[in-house]
């Protein structure tokens, strides 16, 4: 009987001793409705090319166009420059013209949705262009004219370094635009933000 006493005591010590858990849902009092950015669109597919030295232009006497590199040779008895810069960007060999309206094109369209961005040839076409891109070319639309144009990465320390333009919506440096005033979704609803060192574009749910 002694001995059954002592192990209900220690049962009931051992009770008093460990707390119950369970889970604390938050108090909707002191839980913020914090707004935030949509999720970001997913990775390009990786192309024909990784680097620079993986693209070449298409005829190396009279280049029109940047292409994956095949390694040929070819000897020039004439020769022209190069329309501009072939390299790779986002996965794909792309001409970026030294001058841009040498890839433009009179499509009739009336907002740079309607103008295609063609990376082998650095110019635009009648098509379906993106409404928003971080890095890489584009296209706008003026006088029924699509026109190429670049972005470049943005580099940034904080998203006070960023702003960005329309048609397409890019990010751009706040040295060039100043950066709008207000906060997301109290001012306005998409943005250029600063994410691993570099601005990109934020659409968010307000």
């Amino acid at each position: 009987m002694r001995a059954f006493s002592i192990v209900v005591v220690a049962f009931l010590a051992c009770s008093k001793t460990t707390p119950e858990t369970r889970p604390i849902s938050p108090d909707p009092s002191t839980t913020a409705s914090a707004t935030t950015p949509a999720p970001t669109p997913p990775a390009p597919t990786p192309g024909p090319c990784v680097a620079n030295k993986d693209c070449e232009w298409d005829d190396l006497c009279f280049a029109k166009a940047c292409v994956p590199k095949t390694g040929k040779i070819m000897a020039c008895e004439e020769s022209a420059k190069p329309p501009g810069r072939c390299g790779c960007v986002l996965g794909k060999c792309t001409l970026r013209r030294d001058d841009p309206t040498s890839g433009a094109k009179k499509t009739g369209c009336t907002i740079a949705d309607q103008c295609a961005f063609d990376p082998k040839t650095g110019g635009c076409d009648k098509g379906e262009g993106p409404r928003s891109l971080d890095e890489g070319g584009f296209c706008t639309c003026t006088a029924g004219t699509c026109t190429p144009g670049f972005v470049d990465r943005v580099a940034c320390a904080s998203s006070a370094d960023c702003s960005w333009l329309d048609e397409p919506l890019r990010p751009v440096s706040s040295k060039k635009v100043p950066r709008p005033a207000g906060k997301p979704c109290a001012g306005y609803s998409r943005s250029a933000e600063c994410r691993d060192g570099s601005c990109q574009i934020a659409v968010w749910k307000c």
